[in-house]
C-alpha cells in the first residue's frame, strides 16, 4: 500500500503542475485532481486504521522485538554519522 500511495502522490503532482496544459486537450483536470486527492486520502486512512489494528493484535514479545530493533537502529545510525563525521575530518 505505500507503494501505491507514493506513486499516486507523485501522479497528483505532475497532474496538478501541468493541469493548465492539459486542460488544453482534455476534459476539466482539477475536477480530476480533487477526485483523486480524495480517493488518496481515503487509501492513506485505510491503511493508517490497518496499520494500528496490526500493531495492536502482535503478541508483547514482537511488539518488545520491535521496540528493541528500532533502538539498534537509532545507535547504529548515530555510529554510523560519527563516523562519516571523522572521515571528513
Amino acid at each position: 500500500m505505500p507503494a501505491l500511495l507514493d506513486k499516486s502522490s507523485e501522479v497528483l503532482g505532475l497532474l496538478a503542475e501541468h493541469a493548465a496544459t492539459l486542460a488544453k486537450v482534455g476534459p476539466d483536470v482539477q475536477s480530476l485532481i480533487d477526485d483523486g486527492k480524495k480517493r488518496y486520502r481515503v487509501l492513506e486512512q485505510a491503511d493508517a486504521t490497518q496499520e494500528r489494528a496490526r500493531g495492536s493484535q502482535l503478541p508483547a514479545a514482537v511488539t518488545g522485538f520491535y521496540v528493541q530493533k528500532a533502538k539498534l537502529y537509532t545507535a547504529l545510525k548515530i555510529i554510523n554519522s560519527a563516523g562519516h563525521e571523522l572521515a571528513d575530518l
